[in-house]
């Protein structure tokens, strides 16, 4: 469970910081091994004002209670109980990303199935592993990959402190 936690804290950090995520992918890289000639495609454009993935994580707090979970030990719970909370959590999550992404594979073919990449393929779409030679190529689909059909997430509001996920709340 550990090992869950610390790759969600390594997920969100890596995603709001350039210099984290390159930092990583040199760690993740192999220094001997070739990297294919990949096709130059335009980068993405920039994420504005920087607090999206902030944002995002309050809205999978207010709607699954994702933080709550994330950060709450699980000593001291049983497996059953454990168990029905994190089914809730789940459902709430997946309700979650697809009402305001609609996630869907980027390849629509069976993991571990045969698949053909063309040398016109997009290296921000399909990542190439393994024996990476120049495409076109033939390999096995390992993860079939995401990708969101939509980004219709609700204006923030500016009231509030963009650094802050979820007020506190003190009933008096």
């Amino acid at each position: 469970m550990a090992n869950i936690k610390t790759a969600w804290k390594a997920f969100w950090s890596i995603l709001k910081d350039d210099e984290k995520a390159k930092a990583w992918e040199q760690l993740a890289t192999p220094a001997e091994e070739p990297k294919p000639e990949l096709p130059k495609h335009e980068e993405p454009p920039k994420e504005e004002g920087g607090s999206n993935a902030l944002h995002l994580l309050a809205i999978l707090q207010r709607e699954a209670r994702f933080i709550d979970y994330i950060q709450e030990g699980l000593e001291g719970y049983d497996d059953a109980t454990v168990g029905s909370v994190s089914r809730k959590v789940h459902d709430d999550c997946q309700r979650t990303l697809d009402k305001y992404f609609h996630l869907v594979p980027v390849m629509d073919e069976a993991e571990q199935r045969q698949v053909q990449v063309p040398a016109d393929f997009d290296p921000r779409r399909i990542k190439i592993t393994g024996k990476a030679g120049n495409a076109p190529c033939t390999g096995v689909l390992q993860h079939k990959g995401w990708k969101a059909d939509k980004q219709e997430l609700p204006t923030r509001n500016n009231a509030q402190d963009p650094m802050v996920i979820c007020p506190a709340e003190v009933e008096v």
